[in-house]
């Protein structure tokens, strides 16, 4: 069986240079898409932590002013105690004071709400990244440049490639 044997048989697959490009290009503009949504999500997840965080600081609070004002209601003798040795300056005879509670070392007032109010914990901003590219990316006057720069490489990465020498052209009509 005589076989027909073509002289340049064309590769299933031929390495072309335009996705040297197309790559490049597609990654500068994805990321310069998505790089800023990032840091505004990052940002809105930010205030929403510290909104929960106040939030929750106040319930505090109010669970326990509310006690207090449920120990005042029902006469509470500790509460009564404290009130009178504190303010007052009577002091019970079985009771002892201790005289580092008289002075404070942060120098505030003695006073029953202090120990009211709880303590509030802050959220921590997030970290903003430090690269190269973040900075050109959200920058504004950067930005444009960027975009331009990655939609040229996209476009010379989508142009046919180049006929490769020896072959013959196709015969235009």
């Amino acid at each position: 069986m005589p076989t027909s044997a073509r002289p340049n048989p064309r590769p299933l697959f031929s390495p072309d240079p335009g996705w040297l490009f197309l790559v490049p290009g597609l990654t500068i503009l994805i990321g310069t898409a998505i790089l800023p949504a990032i840091d505004d999500l990052a940002e809105a997840r930010f205030r929403r932590d510290e909104a929960r965080a106040l939030r929750q600081y106040q319930a505090d609070r109010l669970d326990n002013h509310r006690a207090a004002r449920d120990a005042l209601i029902d006469d509470s003798p500790d509460l009564s105690i404290e009130l009178v040795s504190m303010h007052l300056n009577q002091i019970p005879d079985d009771k002892v004071l201790f005289l580092a509670d008289l002075h404070p070392p942060d120098g505030t007032a003695l006073s029953p709400f202090r120990e009211l109010d709880p303590s509030l914990h802050p959220v921590q901003p997030p970290a903003q990244p430090d690269s190269l590219f973040h900075r050109l990316a959200t920058d504004r006057s950067t930005r444009l440049w960027l975009l331009g720069a990655g939609a040229i490489c996209t476009l010379i990465g989508l142009f046919p490639p180049a006929p490769l020498r020896g072959t013959p052209e196709p015969s235009s009509l």
